[in-house]
């Protein structure tokens, strides 16, 4: 259903907030609300569908003139946002103004087809994972799309059956290009993958056409940032590097009572680092912030870059303490 926070959605949204400003008996209450819901400062804070990330985000969509349908790929992404929550910013720092928390980029998906002259819904294709690509269709009643998996598919126009894949051996998250070479139409579609949906890294450019000789590829490996195994010592002063997009921590394991964590933003965005319900200001490329934390229990306690989709992309992790 549209606009329907799904119940994954609502968890993962809830644990950023934890991660985000902490449980506490004042800690504000996240249940599925409107879809136009503001921000608020406290209490009851309502989630709704799609977030920022989507329904249809960045990827383009596409119009067919001869079936009168506007194919789009989107994704049920949850968000909720809590105004108030960051500290008053300074010249040259980037300000959100509240706290964004959101299920990410890795959300079920869907492929739709809506007629653009009545709005109905005339076909869709639920997906297990988000819609990352943009749609293309043809004048043949093609609508080619691409797969987080690695695929690019080819649907029906007219009632959205599968009719082709074809593995490209990365992240099938840009946009098909057709046009007309040698008097025989073709596809070209470059896949390398996308960091917000976690999609496998590549540099595959490929032309399709009718007399293609080559076949599929074998699906590419989604990279990871990997700890170093043994125990890490347990520790007062944590060093955290942040960029696109992973943390890496000087060690996972840290000592009840007060720890200070020293985080660089290593990338080419903006980041912040946010655990136990502090977090630090969301910082610029180059610069450095840190952030002290007393932990008064012992246990595991997740930790996250706030800014939307960075978590998902890979910027979390967990700290042990005690």
């Amino acid at each position: 259903m549209p606009h329907t926070v799904s119940a994954a959605g609502l968890k993962a949204v809830r644990q950023a907030a934890r991660a985000t400003l902490g449980e506490s008996d004042n800690a504000p209450k996240i249940v599925p609300g409107p879809f136009f819901s503001p921000p608020s400062r406290g209490g009851t804070i309502y989630a709704s569908s799609p977030g920022a990330l989507g329904g249809n985000d960045w990827p383009p969509s596409s119009y067919n003139p001869k079936t009168h349908l506007l194919y789009i790929c989107g994704q049920t992404s949850v968000q909720a946002n809590i105004a108030g929550t960051q500290a008053e910013g300074k010249p040259g720092e980037q300000q959100l103004g509240s706290t964004i928390t959101s299920s990410g980029a890795n959300n079920p998906g869907v492929i739709a087809a809506i007629d653009a002259r009545s709005g109905r819904l005339v076909w869709e294709r639920r997906l297990p994972d988000a819609c990352y690509s943009g749609t293309v269709t043809t004048a043949g009643k093609l609508v080619f799309v691409g797969r987080n998996s690695g695929e690019l598919q080819a649907y029906d126009a007219t009632n959205g059956n599968l009719l082709w894949g074809f593995q490209t051996g990365a992240g099938a998250n840009s946009t098909a290009t057709v046009f007309k070479h040698g008097g025989k139409e073709v596809v070209a579609f470059y896949a390398a993958g996308n960091a917000l949906a976690g999609t496998a890294h590549g540099d595959n450019l490929w032309l399709f056409g009718l007399d293609g000789t080559l076949g599929p590829v074998a699906p590419g490996t989604r990279s990871t940032v990997q700890q170093h195994a043994g125990e890490a010592k347990a520790v007062s002063t944590v060093q955290v590097k942040g960029a696109e997009f992973f943390f890496k921590l000087s060690s996972r394991t840290t000592k009840l009572g007060k720890v200070t964590f020293v985080f660089k933003n290593a990338g080419h965005i903006a980041h912040d680092f946010a655990i136990a319900g502090k977090s630090t200001p969301v910082i610029n490329p180059g610069q450095t912030a840190k952030l002290t934390v007393t932990f008064a229990k012992k246990g595991s306690y997740p930790y996250l870059c706030t800014v939307p989709g960075h978590a998902s992309a890979g910027m979390k992790g967990v700290l042990r303490v005690g």
